[in-house]
């Protein structure tokens, strides 16, 4: 799993590993722009959270895959590449929790806590719990910067960004499922799902036939920014009474070129996100 050190503030430094990146922002920025910023990988911000896995700690993970225990005790959790990365501490951590939290997190992956494998216990411990440690340490600075600026209703977005099949879903599930124990509400919402319907990505294409990467979905150009933008705001900013759909992207539609979903097909969020989400 691509992991990252949480706790490194300011933008992506020059020289830094191509691994996955999770960047929880607060920016006060319009949002069209703010999207078209997600879109484009353009790093906007008032505030924002860079954290990325180099290749020296994923040579550690490796190895620490290859002797860890199966028995989870306290030293083997602050043995973890990310807790350390961290600079947390026996004192910092409540281990009980982090115990009881472990078994909802095998539970949520269909994996037998009694019985983890090595490398179902680094998943769990090494990846999953510091992680979580981290987007709650996330959403309380957040909220507590808002509650200051007087808008203490807004939720905060955390962005995730990882290659293809690297597990962000997987991840967000998780952490989404351990916060609803905890009682925090949130929403996962996903940039595949904003792409342009079909009939514009055509037009899109169609515009510029000598440009490759704009012949079918995935690059900048390719998303409907202002929905994206809107959905956000929306989920963010939230309204009593408030209704947000949220647009969904079949992949499989019109032979594998893909399409939007009718509006009628999307699923509804009808409770206050406390935080959101964007994978």
């Amino acid at each position: 799993d691509p992991v990252a050190r949480p706790g490194a503030a300011g933008g992506a430094a020059s020289g830094q590993s191509k691994g996955a990146m999770m960047r929880p922002f607060e920016m006060p920025i319009a949002g069209a722009a703010l999207f078209a910023a997600v879109v484009a990988g353009v790093a906007l911000r008032r505030r924002i959270v860079a954290t990325f896995m180099p290749a020296e700690a994923c040579a550690e993970s490796v190895a620490m895959m290859a002797t860890a225990s199966t028995v989870v005790t306290e030293q083997y959790i602050s043995e973890g590449v990310l807790f350390q990365r961290m600079g947390l501490s026996h004192r910092d951590i409540n281990f009980k929790n982090w115990y009881r939290v472990g078994h909802i997190v095998a539970q949520e992956l269909r994996i037998d806590h009694d019985n983890l494998s090595e490398a179902e216990a680094v998943r769990i411990y090494h990846f999953y719990l510091p992680v979580l440690e981290w987007v709650r340490q996330q959403i309380a600075e957040v909220v507590q910067a808002h509650v200051e600026a007087g808008d203490p209703d807004r939720a905060p977005v955390i962005g995730l960004s990882c290659p293809q099949g690297g597990g962000k879903t997987t991840l967000v599930h998780v952490l989404r499922s351990v916060l609803l124990h905890e009682g925090t509400m949130s929403v996962a919402l996903s940039i595949d799902d904003f792409y342009l319907p079909h009939e514009d990505l055509q037009k899109v294409a169609d515009a510029s036939p000598d440009n490759p990467l704009l012949q079918g979905r995935g690059n900048p150009g390719t998303h409907d920014v202002a929905l994206g933008a809107a959905t956000l705001r929306r989920l963010t900013h939230w309204r009593p009474g408030g209704r947000v759909p949220v647009p969904r992207y079949d992949k499989s539609a019109r032979g594998g070129a893909g399409d939007r979903l009718p509006p009628g097909q999307w699923p509804v969020v009808t409770e206050r996100p406390q935080v959101v989400f964007f994978e």
